[in-house]
């Protein structure tokens, strides 16, 4: 009877999580549920084929140590920096994602286009202006907004999240420029109606900058002071991938000194943020706890994709999504 250990974050409770993934699993499968790797019996451990972990769940060698028999890592989510890879590696033990099962691509599309579209037409900032009893849709007008057809933009990762957000784009007539370690053949450009550029030449295009790439050696800190500086004092920033990879001091400078026009930042580093993180005084930002890809829907779908993995593996089969060692830290 194959085992898996179900690491789940607060404020969820392991003992309903236990009983989900058992429902979903099926019958002949044993599901452990903890807050942490930390929690976990050397019982279960010993015995473990299967470990699933959404972010930020650590995986290392506390566990992987103490698991001799782990068939396979999966990743409940597409985000797989919480797992120590290279502790993985020496261990034996594959870590897979659910990148290619579309679970919460469109959700966090969605949730970009949204951001964009809240930061561009400064809808928090009205909402408190009403609240405190202001009215002046001029004064919003003079303050700075603008509305997201006709203008450019720039997706920094072209992935399944990255082409729904083009899709979507297209949609509320946006030109979409895209850059990508993967470039899509010239006439699956013409067909998604996207232009590549370099990343330099993306950032000073574009009106609204969306980022969709996982963090990796090469992505880590990629907007900093030097790409910031690059981008229009009009542009707007969007971030539903990872925390890391903006600077945020470099961003809250830029913001602050009207470099650029606004941001809307879904993930940090750490998360949650600290109380002093120098975005929370900024009017210019908006801010969400990293709920681009959860809803009630995704989330559903999310975890049925990396139960469906391990249960690939236990019929026999090869994992789906297996993160490759390049992809390392």
């Amino acid at each position: 009877m194959p085992v898996l250990i179900a690491l789940v974050p607060a404020p969820s409770d392991p003992s309903i999580a236990q009983l989900a993934y058992s429902a979903m699993l099926g019958e002949g499968w044993t599901v452990c549920a903890y807050r942490d790797q930390t929690e976990v019996p050397g019982e279960v451990a010993s015995g473990a084929e299967y470990v699933a972990a959404p972010p930020p769940q650590t995986v290392d060698a506390r566990l992987l140590a103490r698991a001799p028999a782990l068939k396979l890592i999966q990743v409940v989510g597409h985000g797989f920096d919480h797992v120590n890879l290279a502790d993985a590696r020496a261990a034996g033990i594959p870590v897979a994602s659910i990148g290619s099962s579309g679970a919460e691509a469109h959700t966090v599309a969605e949730m970009a286009i949204l951001l964009a579209g809240a930061a561009s037409r400064r809808i928090p900032q009205a909402d408190r202006f009403m609240r405190e009893g202001g009215w002046g849709n001029v004064v919003m007008v003079q303050r700075g907004i603008f509305e997201l057809a006709g203008k450019t933009i720039g997706l920094v990762g072209l992935g399944r999240i990255g082409r729904e957000v083009a899709k979507r784009a297209r949609a509320f007539d946006m030109r979409v420029l895209y850059t990508d370690v993967a470039r899509p053949a010239p006439e699956e450009e013409r067909e998604m109606g996207i232009e590549h550029r370099d990343l330099d030449a993306l950032l000073a295009e574009s009106d609204v900058v969306s980022l969709h790439v996982p963090l990796t050696r090469e992505t880590r800190g990629v907007i900093g002071e030097r790409a910031l500086s690059l981008m229009k004092p009009t542009a707007v920033l969007v971030n539903t991938a990872r925390g890391q990879l903006i600077d945020t001091d470099a961003l809250a400078r830029a913001l602050k000194d009207g470099r650029i026009r606004a941001a809307a930042i879904d993930v940090f580093d750490p998360e949650p943020p600290p109380a002093d993180l120098p975005l929370r005084d900024l009017e210019n930002v908006i801010l969400s706890p990293h709920m681009a890809g959860v809803t009630g829907e995704s989330l559903l779908r999310i975890i049925q994709a990396g139960l469906e993995n391990c249960k690939r593996v236990a019929r026999g089969e090869p994992p789906l999504d297996v993160v490759a060692e390049a992809e390392g830290e």
